[in-house]
């Protein structure tokens, strides 16, 4: 490719829109560069969420497991296990899942299945909003 059309960096519009998001683009290459960090990281975020919660205290979750902790605590489970958890929610209780306030529940598309709930909060509304933000940054660029 001519890179006086497409620059290494890319061209003007993205430079600038990139100048605006450059710490969430470096957490993000910072994230790329060593996955599994980024994912403990994450793991860490969402267990301090979870300390004191109905759903944290029923598993024995004090907020600082590890993956293989978690994993020994939390098992796996299909969507309908989550009902109960979800329909508590629902019910305006607080502290069910999250220490996060949920500002609303999300009804999924049901595009593998039945539709659900997702509970929104804040920090899983950043969370999304940042992702949303690369990629538009993405589509700018390319």
């Amino acid at each position: 490719m001519d890179p006086l059309l497409f620059p290494r960096d890319g061209h003007g519009p993205y430079r600038v829109l990139r100048g605006f998001a450059k710490g969430l683009v470096d957490r993000f290459h910072a994230a790329c560069a060593d996955p599994e960090a980024a994912q403990l990281a994450s793991l860490a975020r969402i267990l301090g969420q979870v300390r004191g919660t109905a759903f944290g205290v029923e598993h024995g979750l004090q907020g600082n497991e590890g993956l293989q902790a978690f994993r020994e605590k939390v098992p796996l489970r299909g969507d309908a296990a989550w009902h109960p958890w979800l329909q508590r929610i629902e019910a305006g209780e607080g502290r069910v899942l999250t220490r996060s306030r949920v500002r609303a529940l999300v009804q999924t598309s049901g595009t593998t299945g039945a539709s659900k709930l997702l509970p929104v909060t804040a920090p899983w509304a950043k969370v999304v909003a940042e992702g949303q933000a690369l990629w538009r940054l993405g589509l700018v660029r390319d």
